[in-house]
């Protein structure tokens, strides 16, 4: 009976939350901006092993900051450091 273990992986957990998920696939949806939410669930699944529902992965996408804002915080950054000297 020891070797006959026959039980799947259950992949299910309530718990994760999309910015923790937004910290481990930040990149591969920032390089990938016109990932489908499907895509995005699917890339969940395989580097994290949570299997989340598609609201979820809206939120991901969603939590993702894009080039352009990141952009413009770098700049206003830079701007208030110069003003602050």
């Amino acid at each position: 009976m020891e070797g006959d273990h026959s039980c799947g992986v259950n992949l299910k957990n309530k718990q994760v939350k999309s910015k923790m998920i937004v910290e481990k696939l930040h990149e591969s949806i920032r390089d990938n901006p016109k990932m489908t939410l499907k895509q995005i669930q699917k890339a969940i699944a395989s580097q994290i092993l949570v299997d989340v529902n598609l609201k979820r992965c809206a939120r991901v996408k969603h939590k993702q900051p894009s080039h352009g804002l990141r952009l413009a915080i770098s700049i206003v950054m830079i701007n208030h450091c110069s003003v602050a000297m």
